[in-house]
């Protein structure tokens, strides 16, 4: 996950969010689409994202760190060996895989590793 992504801020005193690469700094006038005026950045958002190693999945959840977590273990659950990382913007939060069974016994626990 080495390439750069776009950055969610939201703007004031509309309250509107948008996404922006390069990322604005606080404080910047953007323009919002939704006002059609120009705006003053008030906070950038590490917005949580997941991603599975295995296949396909992606997907940004803002704000949102229970879902992003839920998905992740979800479908750590549903497709056996797939290893799912979440991202809290850029920073590496979590790795989400399935437990190693005990011999002779069938994985029904998941769990999450969290990284430093």
């Amino acid at each position: 996950m080495g390439e750069r992504q776009p950055v969610m801020v939201l703007l004031s005193p509309c309250r509107h969010s948008a996404f922006f690469d390069p990322a604005p700094l606080r404080g910047d006038e953007v323009y919002c689409r939704k006002c059609e005026d120009w705006r003053m950045v008030m906070v950038t958002v590490a917005e949580w994202r997941i991603r599975c190693r295995n296949c396909h999945l992606s997907h940004r959840y803002g704000e949102d760190e229970t879902n992003a977590r839920r998905t992740a273990i979800r479908h750590v659950a549903r497709f056996a060996g797939h290893t799912v990382v979440i991202f809290q913007g850029d920073r590496l939060d979590a790795e989400v895989k399935a437990a190693e069974p005990l011999p002779g016994t069938m994985p029904d626990r998941y769990h999450t590793v969290t990284l430093p």
